[in-house]
């Protein structure tokens, strides 16, 4: 009919989800990418179901259509507005077909339409991705007018779609690679991170600034070259951590690192050194500026922080700082000089900037021997290395001994007898003071028990730092251990340190007054204790301090005895016992007695000494029984203060535990304590244990060594150890942090890698050689690795004629037990294994598509039985695996040590998932093969019986198109003569080579000699479809029934 064409041609416009649909196709990351086979595969299949000389596999940008892959066009891209395929794309996704381009009004004056090589016959079918928009489309092109049959459409569109798959594919190869490339590239620099940054603040560690110190050395050599470190300390942080968390004291601290990043110079460098330390190196020119940032720093933390990030928290810092050069400070020596110039302006109050001079070496010889007698002690103090002397209180009048202090005492091979000031000043500083004064108790008691001391009652220092709420409760077992009434016992409260830094103390005290103790206020006049204090803690004693008493024999002893009496006066009318400290001279005792004080001691009545008899035991021995081993009753303050796991061991045993054993590992401290540690320590660790222990033996340090813990509940922790010998006691001091979960993460991103990997390889494998038998055993064995599987199956879903589902084994372990199993499996490795069964534990998947799990098959209600004399089952999964049309296949899984778990398999959804994409995949292909080999060869048989008289013509054009097919295919061909059951292998030039070869064959065995129906007979098909012609497992057997004279 007449009709009037669009000038120029109607041109494609934008879809109505064009934004959309453009970035799915950038997202593909497919354009413009060179030629690949399975693309190419595609477009010849399309062009032989379709007999046209062109086919394209089109992908529509935003102005231009771009061939991926074509066939019998020399041009690789077009303009959009003129293209057929992008009115092919518009909804509803539907084939577009155009029979005769030159009489449609749309086309007629089409650019390609009146081209040298004329677009006449257009049949576009779009591909869709998994986000249903249509990126492209298969199209087929004639320069003449044509049609397509129903079967050629259904095949093209099965050709679409298979397009659509592998872009899919495709898809998820990248984001599998870019998934893998991230998690190899998060673990390579995931360690090498941690190590160099710090978790809270992301800064650098302080060994990151000691090389880079280190690399400016190496890097000039022994020129001078400029650098200075700023060393920022925070010595109120304490106090705002526990006012405010442990969480918002974290965020002070990133505030804190923020601000001094803010006033720090392009290119110097930050480091968090320490929980409550910062360093900042500014090297070469930035040097000079050294003074200058310093002021800024202190400046920028004297004012409150950001709201947003601290809420206006200040935290006034001490800074030090060192520059090379000055005050003959090296590279070696800079962020030590600066270190200890911090510290010492922490001494003096926080907000000074201390610059390190030549005494800062003194004062860092000094210091380091204060940290030496720190580490010592505690070692000391957990050992129950110290000793307890006891010196007399007398009553004045009578010189009665009345009662006796316990004093604890120290002696050191480095150190010699330490002046229990300067100890005791270390314990409260190192938060051990706790423990100490428990072990002091705790031997006083015993001795008291024992009659050992000459005196009535006993009194215990008890330093105000130490004390927390559990002291009162283990005061009273201790007692009740020792059986000692409460009024026997005096626990003197040091003056000096703590009454006003411990807002507990009052409760405490008066919990332990309670008890029926004797609290006293010792050491009173030398500190800062107020008239309140008296009034308000529950203080029934009170003891002079001995600088009271010195002077009442001095030149100025007038005065010294109104002070002395006026403290007496003042303690009667609070109806507390004086008690007068350091009485040395007969002068002061009458001093002290005029002045109403009626107790006292001092060297006058008795120096301290130990207690007198001879079966007195050690304070160290740990062989002494738990009554009586001051070890055992150590202050839990010192093990409680860390969040690691802390011990002391004596061989392979414990003696001392903190709570967090029993926390993290379950087991009861009695269990721990009766056993050897190495009853606890995973197998496969125990020799580098015992490793460890032969070198603290030696006296080396073990440092960052990892062993497994056993717990209460049948699992191990990975525990991270730090242990050293005290060489006086030969007791291993340790400590244990919990690394499990970090390990957990390790493994995790391992086993994802590992995942990952084995799917991306099995997604090559597969476009680069298809389902073959070796994919399918490679799969299996990958599948088996991963899962820690001993035996297992997988194969492909098929359905019969009743639609029932089926499972068709293509890999399968060798468990064959019997020549039955055996001639199973032999007929496994040739054709493969059907199972249709559905009542067993297999069949459940195939019957309902669910995940099975049994890690008792044999008492399983779902189990069907096994075959007589199979091995038993200890545990079995079988998972299904699900495409876009449903259930396609699935694994079966057995005897993994433990079981199986639901949790596991979570793991493993990425490559079920694949593996189910694949073998839909495998599935359309072989439609698709079908499709294009029964078009072609249907073709080439008609052919055959037009043109053909004989079998030698008929031959002639099925090698033309056997080979058109596949030239470098192998081909064996057979004729079946008259009613002669066998088949006679025949040259390609039609002559019989004679019964070397023959096959038994039933005329009903094959469709193309029942019905005339073409037909293709695959190795790896289900047994509906392949035919007796089929022998080799490997080769697939293609037959036509093409009828010459007599054949």
């Amino acid at each position: 009919e007449p009709f009037v064409a669009v000038p120029g041609g109607l041109p494609a416009t934008a879809t109505p989800d064009e934004a959309e649909r453009l970035s799915d196709l950038v997202s593909l990351e497919i354009l413009d990418t060179p030629p690949e086979r399975e693309y190419d595969y595609l477009v010849q299949s399309a062009s032989l179901i379709a007999g046209t000389p062109v086919a394209l596999f089109t992908l529509i940008d935003t102005d231009r259509q771009w061939f991926k892959s074509r066939v019998g066009l020399e041009v690789h891209e077009g303009a959009r507005s003129e293209s057929f395929c992008g009115h092919a794309i518009q909804p509803p996704h539907e084939p577009f077909i155009v029979n005769d381009s030159s009489k449609d009004e749309r086309f007629a004056d089409n650019p390609w339409t009146k081209g040298d090589t004329p677009v006449v016959f257009y049949a576009g079918f779009p591909v869709v991705t998994e986000r249903n928009h249509a990126v492209g489309t298969l199209c087929v092109i004639d320069s003449v007018p044509r049609t397509l049959t129903t079967a050629q459409i259904d095949a093209l569109g099965a050709l679409a779609k298979q397009a659509g798959s592998l872009l899919g594919l495709h898809r998820d190869k990248l984001a599998l690679s870019a998934e893998l490339r991230e998690v190899n590239a998060a673990a390579a620099k995931d360690e090498l991170w941690v190590e160099e940054h710090d978790k809270l603040t992301s800064l650098a560690t302080l060994t990151v600034i000691e090389r880079r110190v280190d690399n400016l050395v190496g890097a000039l050599g022994e020129q001078e070259t400029p650098a200075a470190v700023i060393w920022i300390k925070l010595p109120e942080f304490g106090e705002v951590s526990a006012l405010l968390g442990h969480l918002a004291g974290d965020a002070v601290l990133r505030a804190v690192a923020a601000t001094i990043d803010s006033c720090l110079p392009a290119g110097a460098l930050l480091a968090r050194t320490a929980a409550t330390s910062f360093a900042a190196l500014l090297a070469g020119e930035l040097s000079e500026d050294a003074d200058a940032v310093a002021e800024t720093i202190l400046a920028a933390l004297s004012a409150p922080l950001p709201e947003s990030s601290a809420g206006g928290v200040t935290v006034l810092p001490a800074l030090g700082k060192a520059t090379v050069g000055k005050a003959q400070v090296t590279h070696a020596e800079l962020l030590l000089a600066a270190e200890v110039a911090a510290s010492e302006a922490a001494t003096l109050a926080p907000g000074q900037i201390v610059e390190a001079s030549e005494e800062t070496a003194a004062r860092h010889i000094e210091l380091e021997r204060g940290l030496r007698m720190r580490t010592a002690l505690i070692a000391a103090i957990a050992g129950g290395e110290l000793t307890v002397a006891y010196m007399p209180i007398v009553d004045l009048e009578t010189e009665e001994v009345v009662g006796s202090e316990a004093l604890a005492r120290w002696h050191h091979e480095e150190f010699g007898q330490v002046d229990p000031a300067i100890f005791v000043r270390v314990a409260e500083r190192s938060g051990t003071v706790g423990a100490l004064d428990a072990l002091v108790l705790e031997q006083a008691l015993e001795d008291l028990s024992e009659g050992r001391i000459g005196a009535p009652s006993v009194s215990v220092n008890l330093s105000p730092a130490g004390l927390s709420a559990n002291t009162p409760g283990a005061i009273e077992a201790s007692l009740e251990r020792w059986q000692i009434t409460a009024d026997r016992l005096t626990l003197e409260v040091t003056e000096r340190s703590g009454l006003t830094d411990n807002p507990r103390l009052a409760p405490i005290l008066e919990s332990i007054s309670a008890l029926g103790v004797t609290i006293a206020l010792d050491d009173f006049g030398a500190g800062e204790t107020s008239i309140a204090h008296l009034r308000e803690l529950p203080i029934t004693q009170l003891k002079l301090d001995l600088s009271l008493i010195s002077d009442l024999d001095g030149p100025d002893h007038h005065r010294a005895l109104a002070v002395a009496t006026s403290i007496a006066i003042l303690a009667r009318s609070l109806g507390i016992e004086a008690v007068a400290e350091g009485i040395e001279t007969l002068q002061q005792k009458q001093a002290i007695l005029s002045a109403g004080v009626r107790r006292g001691q001092g060297l006058l009545f008795g120096a301290p000494a130990r207690a007198t008899s001879d079966d007195r035991r050690s304070t160290s021995h740990p062989s002494a029984s738990p009554a009586t081993n001051p070890l055992a009753k150590v202050s839990t303050d010192f093990f409680e203060s860390t969040p690691d796991l802390t011990c002391i061991a004596d061989g392979d045993r414990f003696v001392r535990l903190n709570s967090r054993w029993s926390e993290l590992l379950g087991w009861s401290d009695e269990h721990l304590l009766s056993s050897s540690f190495m009853d606890f320590v995973h197998e496969d660790d125990r020799a580098a244990t015992l490793e460890q222990l032969a070198a603290l033996a030696q006296g080396e340090e073990v440092v960052a060594f990892e062993n497994g813990y056993a717990t209460a509940d049948g699992e191990f922790k990975q525990l991270l150890w730090n242990a050293h010998t005290d060489m006086g006691s030969g007791l291993i001091i340790a400590s244990a942090h919990d690394v499990t979960a970090a390990r957990q993460a390790e493994a995790s991103r391992e086993h994802t890698a590992r995942v990952l990997g084995v799917l991306s390889e099995l997604q090559e494998r597969y476009l680069a050689e298809g389902l073959t038998r070796d994919w399918w055993d490679h799969a299996l064995a990958e599948i088996l690795s991963i899962t820690e599987s001993s035996f297992g199956f997988i194969g492909r879903i098929e359905r019969d004629e009743d639609d029932a589902a089926y499972l068709v084994t293509y890999a399968v372990t060798n468990i064959a037990w019997n020549e039955w199993s055996r001639a199973l499996f032999d007929e496994f490795q040739t054709k493969g294994l059907e199972f249709r069964n559905h009542e067993t534990l297999f069949g459940v998947t195939l019957s309902t598509g669910e995940f099975v799990i049994a890690n008792d098959p044999t008492n399983d209600p779902r189990a069907g039985g096994l075959p007589e004399g199979h091995p038993p089952l200890g545990c079995y999964a079988g998972i299904p695996l699900f495409a876009a049309e449903g259930l396609v296949g699935m694994i079966g899984l057995a005897d993994r040590d433990n079981g199986f778990s639901s949790d596991q398999f979570d793991e493993f959804t990425p490559l079920f998932l694949a593996l189910g994409q694949i073998i839909a995949l495998d599935r359309s292909n072989q439609t698709i093969q079908r499709s294009t080999f029964l078009s072609a060869t249907s073709a080439a048989a008609g052919r055959a019986i037009r043109a053909a008289a004989d079998r030698r013509g008929a031959l002639a054009e099925l090698v033309a198109a056997t080979q058109k097919l596949n030239a470098a295919a192998q081909v064996e061909y057979y004729a079946v003569v008259g009613n002669d059951p066998q088949m006679q292998l025949i040259s390609p030039d039609g002559e019989q080579s004679g019964p070397s070869k023959p096959r038994s064959l039933h005329p009903e065995a094959c469709i193309a000699l029942t019905t005339g129906e073409p037909h293709i007979s695959r190795a790896t098909g289900s047994a509906r479809e392949r035919c007796e012609h089929l022998s080799d497992s490997q080769n697939d057997t293609i037959c036509i029934n093409v009828r010459t004279s007599g054949e």
